[in-house]
């Protein structure tokens, strides 16, 4: 019988930092906008692998941050910290064997 089951969400093979948790998280919430599609809880929860209690921790620190405003935006904050991320701090790291990338 073939196993029907989905595969695993990237989110569930490695640990991930809290960092990259956030950024997942931001990049989850501006291509669900870009893509004409408010972001929901739910799909936040799919598309990062989060429960929805892990999730709701995470919204309240990015709120704190204040990288996430109300509703699920991007503040202006948000998207200078996801644009220097994965720019520059990122690529430094991954030359370094210092950044784990899902696959």
């Amino acid at each position: 019988m073939e196993d029907t089951r989905p595969l695993k969400n990237r989110a569930t093979q490695t640990k991930r930092s809290k960092v990259q948790i956030w950024i997942d998280i931001l990049r989850s919430i501006h291509f669900s906008g870009k893509g004409g599609n408010p972001p929901i809880h739910y799909r936040l929860e799919r598309d990062v692998g989060l429960t929805s209690k892990r999730l709701k921790r995470f919204l309240r620190e990015l709120q704190g941050a204040k990288l996430l405003g109300e509703g699920l935006t991007i503040t202006d904050r948000g998207y200078t910290f996801l644009s220097e991320m994965t720019g520059r701090v990122i690529p430094a790291l991954e030359k370094y064997g210092l950044w784990q990338t899902g696959t």
